[in-house]
């Protein structure tokens, strides 16, 4: 299976395509739900770099206090885009709310996605903080059939936040 999923080294951030997820999930906070955003991106040799900011609207998303669901209909249109923007669905962010731990849930490990090499974080608080880091947040990795959460080192190592990339905003679902 290495070869149709090699290792990733790097995954690449722009600044402003973590700024566009944290604002799309507060639209969700200020209602007290968790929220979402998902990345679309394409490898260049080890790494990925994060192009484009999937915001998903309608009834196909379930959003409430300590509950995430996507429906299947949905990631249909996200791979629709994806194919469109010729990229790939690398990842995602999501948040749970205050008074909640930020590493991923048991719904989260049982039923997120699940291919190898995703990028899946969980913001604090509802994304709700006036300015959230990466390193506020969980930074999980699916490898080897599970997920790991990553280590501040490691992180600090394969997660780049870039200044000046060019991301794109998607709305799915509207």
């Amino acid at each position: 299976m290495a070869e149709f999923y090699p290792a990733v080294g790097t995954w690449i951030i722009p600044t402003s395509a973590l700024e566009s997820s944290l604002t799309e999930m507060r639209r969700d906070g200020t209602r007290g739900a968790e929220g979402v955003a998902l990345w679309l991106g394409r490898r260049i040799g080890a790494d990925v770099h994060v192009t484009h900011v999937v915001c998903l609207r309608g009834p196909g998303v379930i959003r409430e206090p300590a509950f995430l669901s996507i429906d299947a209909a949905v990631f249909n249109d996200v791979a629709d885009v994806a194919i469109q923007a010729e990229a790939l669905l690398v990842g995602q962010i999501h948040s749970h709310g205050p008074g909640y731990m930020i590493d991923l849930s048991l719904t989260d490990r049982e039923y997120g996605v699940k291919a190898p090499h995703y990028l899946s974080l969980v913001a604090p608080d509802y994304a709700m903080r006036g300015e959230t880091r990466i390193t506020d947040c969980s930074v999980n990795v699916f490898e080897a059939g599970a997920y790991r959460r990553m280590r501040d080192d490691e992180i600090a190592r394969r997660i780049v936040i870039a200044p000046d990339m060019h991301v794109d905003v998607v709305v799915v679902g509207e």
